[in-house]
């Protein structure tokens, strides 16, 4: 590929579909963090299917999971207040995508784009048209520095979010051994085990 590169054609690549796949993706798993934490170790009545569990463990350890969930709120609170929660929240529940802008700055002209709106993969210089033979397109690639999320590069971004959740783990960690050390604690409901055909 380098080789074809180097000849001067032009490889296409795609990249702007899987790069805000993969962003939205990275929002989904950062933001289940606290979720999985409150689940296992606090007080999660977010469904009626969780909250039938929880009225069902000895009062023991809803005591405690109910301890664990009162001291765990305000680090779970700024998580939920951080640029990034809310934006995963725009784009699972409101929009469909995040409000994540780019602008690409190529060499010969400045191209907008975001999850909706495509920048061109190549781009030529504008000459008359009896000179266009002499024209070869340009690649137009995208840097990490393009890319931001209100007035927030987007790269900063992710990486406080990414920051903010290896946080909260240590912090569930330090309430965990205060309130659960020692002690048993029921797992929460999963699916039942589904039957699989044996192979023959």
């Amino acid at each position: 590929m380098a080789a074809i590169a180097a000849s001067g054609a032009i490889i296409g690549h795609e990249w702007q579909r899987p790069f805000f796949a993969h962003f939205d993706a990275f929002l989904s798993a950062t933001k289940s963090v606290p979720e999985i934490i409150t689940a296992c170790f606090g007080k999660d009545l977010g469904s009626k299917e969780m909250r039938e569990w929880f009225d069902g463990l000895p009062e023991e350890e809803q005591a405690r999971r109910s301890q664990f969930s009162a001291a765990f709120s305000s680090a779970l609170n700024r998580f939920r207040n951080l640029t990034l929660s809310k934006a995963r929240n725009i784009s699972d529940h409101r929009m469909g995508v995040a409000p994540v802008v780019g602008e690409i700055v190529g060499m010969f002209g400045t191209y907008a784009v975001s999850a909706t709106e495509r920048a061109p993969t190549t781009e030529i210089r504008d000459v008359e048209p009896e000179y266009g033979w002499l024209v070869k397109p340009i690649e137009v690639r995208p840097t990490w520095t393009d890319f931001y999320i209100g007035d927030e590069r987007l790269f900063d971004a992710a990486k406080t979010y990414l920051e903010a959740a290896q946080t909260l783990r240590q912090t569930a960690s330090e309430i965990d051994q205060q309130f659960h050390s020692g002690k048993s604690l029921t797992d929460p409901p999963a699916l039942e085990s589904v039957s699989r055909v044996k192979p023959s």
